[in-house]
């Protein structure tokens, strides 16, 4: 009997080493190809701001001053009605990974809608990762994700430094949403139709054109170093706009420049104002944590 005891008590250590060294090993690595990733985006987090700016109000391009985010930098736009499509461009960035510092640290670059204001995002976009030491080359990925039905999901096209990358958000009539990453440059795209989850209300109060560091493992990742990165055709449109080209660029809305901090109140991305355009602006790395 004793020997019988003593076989299930090796066999359940056994599996049970077996299994935290399995979940330790992947605790910081990307699900590759299509499937859901441990990695979360999220609702953007505002810095508070002093008394005199307690509430935030709408900037133009002879008025910049941006808010502060511990998660987000970019752009965010809010409207009286509800927003219907958001899109956006950029070049995708490499991400540094040549120091140790710079282990396991990830960029977001996305377009969606929500978060600004509330507690839901609809999102789409790619991502950057550094492995877990310097010798491992970084992980690029596009995904989607209805925040907080589920965690990003990653999808099968294939991202590199260098492309060309569109994604949109749009609600369609029939309530649902549609989200896709198109990389222009080898000619792949994403796209799923999704639902808001049971008992979330997808509000569509703001839309955003945004760089996060994301949530891994219940706390915020360090920040990817990508450098700049330029969004182009930063663009979205609001219900019963009257006209045939509902499409207007970020300074043609009420928009919110963000700069990302730490919680000590150091700089960790900061974004430039708008271009002549008013679709266009940069955003620049400036430190991990």
């Amino acid at each position: 009997m004793s020997k019988v005891l003593g076989s299930f008590k090796s066999l359940y250590l056994t599996t049970l080493v077996l299994l935290i060294s399995v979940i330790t090993a992947n605790s910081y690595v990307f699900a590759l190809g299509a499937g859901s990733s441990n990695v979360s985006s999220a609702i953007g987090e505002r810095a508070p701001a002093p008394s005199s700016l307690a509430q935030p109000e709408s900037m133009t391009k002879t008025n910049f001053s941006p808010i502060d985010y511990y998660n987000w930098s970019g752009y965010a736009a809010t409207t009286t009605k509800s927003f219907n499509k958001v899109i956006g461009s950029y070049i995708q960035p490499s991400i540094n990974c040549s120091t140790a510092a710079d282990d396991n640290s990830i960029a977001s670059f996305w377009v969606g809608f929500d978060g600004f204001s509330n507690y839901s995002v609809e999102q789409a976009g790619t991502e950057a990762e550094c492995g877990q030491t310097p010798s491992t080359p970084p992980t690029y990925v596009a995904w989607w994700e209805m925040y907080p039905t589920n965690n990003m999901q990653i999808t099968k096209v294939t991202i590199k430094p260098g492309d060309h990358i569109t994604d949109s958000v749009i609600y369609n009539t029939n309530g649902t949403y549609t989200l896709k990453v198109a990389d222009t440059t080898d000619k792949q795209s994403a796209s799923v139709i999704q639902s808001c989850g049971s008992g979330i209300v997808c509000q569509r109060e703001s839309a955003e054109w945004i760089i996060e560091r994301p949530t891994l493992n219940s706390s915020y990742s360090l920040l990817g170093n990508w450098g700049t990165v330029k969004f182009t055709a930063s663009e979205a449109a609001t219900d019963n706009y009257p006209s045939a080209s509902p499409e207007q660029g970020i300074s043609k809305l009420t928009y919110f420049p963000i700069n990302m901090i730490n919680y000590s109140g150091n700089a960790l991305a900061n974004v430039s104002p708008l271009s002549s355009t008013g679709a266009s602006f940069s955003d620049n790395w400036v430190a991990e944590q």
